[in-house]
């Protein structure tokens, strides 16, 4: 009982810390900076993670900030690679004449046709 009493308090602690971040992130997206978009990246990384009330909250509100905004985001797995929106991180890479994206590692986003920061990505 401890132990179970022990990880839902770490589940409350990092729920709250997700909570206070994600008002953090209401209030100042208007500014539309790198540290949102940073912070944008990390819920990318939430999807990979177990799902969870917490997780799924925190994308459905990424989700709808970035529809609100008129944001989108550049990247995903197995979309052919575009130089454009995608930066490939590969430093090995055989000729081809087109790639495929098989890991986003940090997600890009365009506004209006205004690309707002490249989408990070490997690709094969």
């Amino acid at each position: 009982i401890k132990e179970l009493s022990k990880q839902i308090n770490e589940r409350n602690f990092e729920a709250d810390s997700l909570r206070k971040e994600l008002f953090s992130l209401k209030k100042s997206f208007i500014q539309k900076d790198k540290l949102i978009l940073d912070f944008l990246d990390n819920t990318s990384t939430l999807e990979k993670m177990e799902e969870n009330e917490v997780v799924k909250l925190m994308l459905e509100k990424e989700a709808y900030i970035l529809k609100k905004n008129n944001i989108s985001k550049l990247a995903e797995v197995n979309q052919d690679y575009n130089p454009k929106f995608h930066q490939a991180l590969n430093t090995q890479l055989e000729k081809k004449e087109q790639y495929r994206i098989v890991e986003i590692i940090e997600q890009g986003y365009i506004e209006n046709d205004k690309i707002l920061k490249l989408a990070k990505v490997l690709v094969e």
